[in-house]
């Protein structure tokens, strides 16, 4: 018999709707400040550094953020196969994926930093980076092992229904962060290089405070030999899981970088001005993808337990919350955003304000858009089907492809402002009419006695 813990929620039991609020309170909080890593950053830098050097991170902070998303992406997609097992209270198989995942983590992230050391000048080149940034990008490739360490972590934390805990720890992580951000560019004179080396520190003691955590408080972490003896089916079905899904994530940082390099001939004014918004459009975006990720785990622990009509009564209630959390963060953007990013960048020239600001004012009309889309994506993910996920990613990644390409040319600044909610609108139409086809299907079988007997891969909303 397994030891019952509550660092362990089961999600297939209660109000769906009370218990997807609740959950994403504190998950709100634990992305809020996984963001904040990146504005206190921008913050220091920007405050004590200058315009200029806010730029040169803005000039590579899409290929950063394409490393982020792939590893995280993966860490992901491995932590819905632990949801999945967990549901089905298979605690031998949560111990299997636990260390599986962790394996292919460390292995994946390693061949991820060897390819970036190896290719990344080339890369900058054709982005025409200024080539002084380059120091940057090593010191924060050097740590993508340890960055991946506490993504997993997180993910795998909140498969559990533990949102509280990914919070506590990346408070005291991000609390480090802006410490040793301080020393190393005020007291230490380490420039932009010292803020990633920064945060490299910060999130390995973050990772030992998770280990510590996890294995005091899990039962489920208490690994026998037996544990230790892997099949090899295992290890594929969380490839063909992670993988897509960190492809998928890092779809949106291509695009991103598509229209980074068209923006990088406009001028360093316009530079900064979407590099200081994009840090606040961030952080909007976390808020929203918070219930998106609750209802990822919710899915996948109820799909596990064949619980397919909680499944849909979940995500659509899911999405009612996450429209209108959507207009609130919207709603604040549109009052504060210029105060926001007058904080951001210190003594900087009026039109700077200006453009960050009208940048944050056409992205935040689309916000609801996103977090509708996020809901079915997710949703679509905790039940293993990545399909139509990829699909809309794809979408995505033409629409700005063709942005940076014809557009940005064609109306200047006007088309980079443009760029996501395009994105947004073209790549939500696949997610919905997949959603709409699959939900239709699974009320008619929920409708009959057959079923009953239907396994899980016989029930899903998207092929």
């Amino acid at each position: 018999m397994e030891k019952k813990n509550s660092a362990v929620k089961d999600l297939t039991t209660g109000e769906p709707s009370k218990m997807i609020f609740f959950m994403a309170l504190p998950l709100i909080a634990g992305n809020l400040v996984e963001q904040l890593y990146d504005f206190t950053d921008t913050l220091v830098v920007g405050r004590f550094l200058g315009v200029e050097a806010v730029a040169a991170i803005g000039c590579v902070i899409c290929l950063v953020s394409f490393m982020k998303n792939f590893l995280g992406g993966i860490t992901y997609g491995f932590s819905i196969c632990t949801a999945q097992r967990l549901g089905a209270k298979d605690f031998d198989g949560v111990r299997c994926s636990l260390l599986v995942s962790t394996a292919l983590s460390l292995a994946l992230s390693l061949l991820v930093m060897i390819l970036a050391v190896l290719f990344s000048y080339t890369i900058l080149e054709m982005m025409h980076t200024p080539p002084e940034i380059i120091g940057f990008l090593t010191v924060i490739f050097g740590g993508l092992t340890i960055s991946t360490t506490m993504w997993l972590l997180s993910n795998m934390s909140r498969a559990f229904g533990n949102t509280k805990l990914p919070t506590k720890v990346w408070t005291i992580t991000l609390l480090l962060n802006i410490v040793l951000d301080l020393t190393a560019i005020v007291a230490l004179g380490l420039g932009v290089h010292g803020a990633a080396a920064a945060t490299i520190l910060a999130q390995f003691i973050g990772c030992v405070i998770f280990l510590r955590h996890m294995k005091t408080e899990l039962a489920l972490l208490n690994f026998s030999r037996e544990d230790f003896k892997i099949d090899r089916a295992v290890i594929l079905e969380h490839l063909r899981m992670g993988l897509p899904m960190g492809f998928q994530s890092s779809l949106f940082a291509i695009g991103r970088a598509a229209t980074q390099i068209a923006m990088n001939k406009l001028g360093v004014v316009d530079i900064a001005a979407v590099t200081a918004a994009q840090r606040l459009d961030s952080l909007a975006f976390m808020i929203i993808m918070s219930f998106a990720s609750v209802i990822a785990a919710f899915v996948a622990q109820n799909y596990g337990a064949k619980n397919f009509d909680r499944i849909l009564d979940g995500v659509k209630k899911c999405v009612v919350i996450t429209c209108l959390v959507s207009l609130a963060v919207t709603a604040f953007n549109m009052i504060f955003g210029a105060d926001v990013l007058s904080l951001l960048l210190k003594d900087s020239h009026p039109h700077v304000i200006e453009q960050g600001t009208f940048y944050i004012v056409v992205n935040s009309l689309f916000y609801w858009v996103f977090g509708m889309a996020a809901v079915f994506r997710m949703a679509l993910q905790g039940l293993g089907k990545n399909k139509a996920p990829m699909l809309s990613g794809s979408v995505e990644l033409v629409v700005r492809l063709l942005v940076a390409l014809f557009l940005i040319d064609q109306i200047g600044f006007l088309g980079i402002c443009l760029a996501s909610p395009l994105a947004f609108v073209a790549s939500s139409l696949p997610l919905t009419a997949a959603v709409l086809s699959e939900r239709k299907k699974i009320r008619e079988l929920l409708g009959t006695d057959e079923a009953e007997e239907l396994e899980p891969s016989s029930l899903a909303l998207a092929k």
